[in-house]
């Protein structure tokens, strides 16, 4: 008896496939950068409070691997999406300003380490876990400078929650944030100001100044 051959999968099989596995590598990638984030962020916020040369090496260790894993999760996405071209701001110290922030990321540690750094730079911050939360904070608010929001999060999208927010406050400034660079990048709003995570401490807080300076 001559045994069959395993039949080839059709091509629209090996789409759905290809499809099914590019998505579960940027749910993937969308974690590891919000984790990547908040261990950097805190390695920055220690290495100024610190002052034992074992402790300050202990925590530049703690920095490189947190580069290193953000390199592997960068090389994750560009195996299904072609790199973007992307700008860093020169690291050095935190631009300040006194302005209102509504803050709404739905990742606990994000979220508190976000809000620990732009309250140090001198901003109000009001945090929220959800959208529903942030309109409810909004509504009480008499001024809110700037909408910085999460893009993927439980019962809306970061965009929509912004074209809701705004609707009713045309004046206020909006700054995304994603850890998914493709889900930026491919989005009908791909011209709305994008903070990649995991960014360091500097770049969130330039970043938020340049988007203030701007006109509403």
């Amino acid at each position: 008896m001559i045994p069959r051959r395993p039949q080839t999968p059709p091509p629209a099989d090996d789409a759905a496939r290809l499809e099914a596995a590019i998505r579960l590598v940027d749910e993937v990638a969308h974690d590891l950068n919000n984790a990547l984030l908040v261990v950097k962020g805190y390695s920055s916020v220690l290495r100024t409070s610190l002052s034992a040369p074992e402790q300050l090496s202990d925590v530049d260790e703690i920095a490189k691997a947190a580069d290193h894993a953000a390199t592997l999760t960068r090389r994750l996405l560009e195996l299904g999406h072609p790199p973007a071209p992307e700008t860093t701001p020169s690291v050095g110290d935190l631009a300040h300003g006194t302005e209102t922030i509504l803050l709404v990321e739905d990742d606990q540690a994000v979220r508190d380490l976000v809000r620990s750094v732009l309250e140090r730079a001198g901003y109000r911050v009001l945090p929220a876990s959800r959208p529903s939360e942030a309109e409810v904070l909004l509504a009480d608010e008499q001024r809110v400078d700037l909408l910085l929001s999460d893009i993927v999060m439980p019962e809306m999208s970061g965009f929509e929650l912004a074209a809701r927010l705004r609707h009713g406050r045309p004046e206020m400034r909006t700054l995304f944030m994603s850890g998914n660079a493709y889900v930026a990048s491919s989005s009908t709003h791909s011209d709305a100001e994008m903070l990649k995570k995991p960014f360091a401490p500097a770049e969130l807080a330039q970043t938020v100044r340049s988007v203030l300076d701007k006109p509403a």
